[in-house]
């Protein structure tokens, strides 16, 4: 919550005129309606989890309810163009990840958003993923996938939770590097892809822990190795990339919260300082921190500055692989 001093002196320096009066009235009745949420994935992945603990633990900072909806498909491009259109006052926020703000710019010619047309609310975390398989592959490890991988040249499909979602880029970069030939298959979010693992129409997928980890327990799916520096506390035995034998790298899937650009400064704050502390409850940290989810608060400023870095890293990847919305 912003305090009530800090509001004050933010509001003195915007100056005199109907500009004032606009920030105050929006900063002082804010919020005056529920707080949409937009999860631009299906219900029941990872995304959407988040989303609702989040909304969840940042509810007793304001006097209206926090309404999780979702606008899946396009690789969150539908839900990122609803909320770019939407009025920059503060009442409607995205879940926004890798996709949305690193990928997209240099994977479609066109796309029904402007990528500069948000304001940077806060980070929220980063998920480590997991490279993964159905229990049926004659597999038992990430060094006979590989073998088994190109034996099958043509023949071993992959889904994400659509073209352009960390998980697809993230797989994509693996392959790249090891020299896989798979082919893609995109769904419209996590759980209909993880859901087509379970059911055999995959071979195999690129996962992060939330998502992935019950399948696993219950036999469903089989996790060979973690993208990540170290083992995840709730599977224990499952070992990183370095250790499985192949190539150390960290991948993951990043989230944030933006809203349209242009929302008055003292909301962001507002917003920015909800969100930090509810990723510091207790709920929050004891439900993600199992899945090794790197909880990342900090300022808008500091989570722009990733994006952009995040944008120049991977734009040449994309161009060099002939990435598009066509797939």
């Amino acid at each position: 919550m912003l305090r009530r001093t800090l509001l004050k002196s933010s509001l003195l320096a915007i100056g005199a005129g109907t500009g004032t009066r606009s920030f105050a009235q929006s900063a002082n009745g804010f919020p005056s309606r529920p707080i949409t949420w937009v999860v631009p994935y299906s219900a029941g992945g990872t995304t959407d989890v988040i989303a609702r603990t989040l909304a969840n633990e940042m509810q007793p900072a304001f006097s209206q309810p926090i309404v999780v909806e979702y606008k899946p498909g396009a690789a969150t491009s539908i839900g990122a163009a609803f909320v770019t259109r939407a009025p920059a006052d503060g009442h409607t926020l995205m879940s926004a990840d890798n996709a949305a703000l690193a990928y997209n710019p240099s994977i479609y010619s066109k796309l029904p958003y402007d990528p500069n047309g948000f304001s940077f609310i806060g980070s929220i975390g980063r998920l480590p993923m997991a490279l993964a398989v159905h229990p049926g592959v004659p597999v038992k490890t990430a060094q006979e996938f590989l073998s088994w991988a190109k034996a099958n040249s043509g023949k071993v499909f992959y889904g994400s939770p659509g073209i352009g979602s960390p998980h697809h880029l993230n797989m994509e970069y693996f392959a790249d590097a090891v020299g896989l030939p798979l082919q893609h298959i995109p769904y419209k979010g996590g759980a209909p892809a993880i859901n087509a693992l379970v059911a055999g129409e995959l071979q195999t997928m690129m996962v992060d822990l939330p998502l992935a980890r019950e399948f696993a327990l219950a036999g469903k799916v089989r996790m060979l190795a973690l993208a990540a520096d170290k083992r995840a506390a709730s599977l224990p035995d499952l070992p990183t990339f370095a250790e499985a034998g192949l190539p150390r790298m960290s991948l993951g899937a990043w989230q944030g919260v933006v809203g349209p650009a242009g929302i008055p400064k003292p909301l962001i704050e507002r917003l920015n300082g909800a969100l930090n502390t509810a990723l510091r409850t207790d709920a929050f940290q004891k439900r993600f921190g199992i899945f090794a989810l790197e909880i990342t608060p900090g300022t808008p400023e500091s989570f722009e500055a990733f994006v952009r870095a995040e944008q120049a890293q991977w734009g040449p990847f994309i161009r060099r692989k002939g990435i598009t919305n066509a797939g």
